[in-house]
């Protein structure tokens, strides 16, 4: 998989582009609220606004105003933020997780009232999303735009952008283990949730090939995270340990959750050599326990897990 960077910039500029498309709140001009939410992505990662994203702020209000697409409110917010941050703090753009940047943009569209049609995610919206994506996604990247669909299709609403995601999803599908790996682990991880504040379910996965020892650089490139999100090598061994034990004598199910994270442990160590757990991001965590299998792919099974 290929590194694929997202700046704050392109993010800014996905938002003003969605603020001036028809289907927005005042049509092809961005408004006060549109404007304000793209503006707000420069703080994303730690509330600063450097020099680098006030000039493309400048830009894009330039090229709106020459456009015609701003409102007088829209102007006025610009404004303001130009006069609240100056010529901005050094530095150049702060490059953001992809995972953090769907998270962020899809809780504005998908519930803000002031988004192109408030709870209502719009077709426009959708393909936004899965720019921010990209093209070679990493298998908790799908698991995210799957969860959305399910939660779209739950809310019986936003069907055109239903139409996209699942699209997206045909055409992006996650690669799975070679038999007889996959075959033996489908049946152990149905139902079976990876622990933290909150439990989401196991898939397998297929990352590709890779060196015969997986290094935090290796890793960075196979989950195509960008050189400043945090990653983290475990011991396979370590982790499975804890989890293939019941934490609580006190849980009858405890034992019966610990047996089936044993019996996971025992397929993977089976079939793959060199097992280590990988973990990208802080607090929302994409988490893999991998191995190299005979044909030098790393697989195993992914999750993600919440850690505040």
């Amino acid at each position: 998989m290929s590194m694929r960077a997202l700046s704050s910039g392109s993010v800014f500029k996905l938002l003003t582009d969605l603020g001036a498309t028809r289907a927005s709140s005042t049509g092809k001009k961005l408004n006060g609220t549109e404007a304000k939410a793209a503006l707000d992505t420069f703080g994303w990662n730690d509330g600063v606004v450097t020099k680098t994203e006030v000039i493309a702020a400048r830009r894009g209000f330039e090229e709106l105003q020459a456009a015609g697409q701003l409102t007088a409110d829209g102007k006025q917010t610009f404004n303001d933020w130009f006069t609240a941050h100056g010529t901005g703090s050094p530095g150049g753009f702060d490059f953001m997780r992809t995972a953090e940047a769907f998270t962020n943009l899809q809780s504005f569209m998908q519930w803000s009232p002031e988004s192109q049609k408030g709870a209502t995610v719009t077709a426009n919206e959708a393909r936004s999303l899965l720019q921010v994506i990209g093209d070679q996604p990493a298998p908790a990247r799908v698991a995210q735009v799957e969860t959305l669909l399910g939660q779209l299709k739950g809310s019986g609403k936003s069907h055109s952008a239903q139409t996209v995601l699942k699209a997206w999803l045909t055409a992006h599908p996650v690669a799975r283990p070679a038999e007889p790996l996959q075959s033996a682990l489908k049946p152990l991880i149905k139902d079976v949730l990876w622990p933290s504040e909150t439990d989401r379910p196991l898939q397998t996965v297929d990352l590709g090939p890779g060196p015969s020892t997986l290094s935090l650089s290796s890793a960075r490139t196979l989950l195509n995270e960008p050189t400043h999100a945090d990653l983290e090598l475990r011991s396979f061994d370590d982790t499975f340990g804890q989890l293939s034990t019941n934490q609580d004598p006190n849980d009858p199910s405890g034992d019966a959750r610990a047996a089936r994270w044993a019996s996971i442990r025992d397929a993977l160590k089976a079939n793959l050599t060199h097992l280590t757990i990988v973990r990208a991001g802080a607090i929302d965590i994409d988490v893999y326990a991998l191995g190299r299998n005979p044909a030098g792919h790393w697989v195993g099974v992914g999750s993600s897990v919440v850690e505040t």
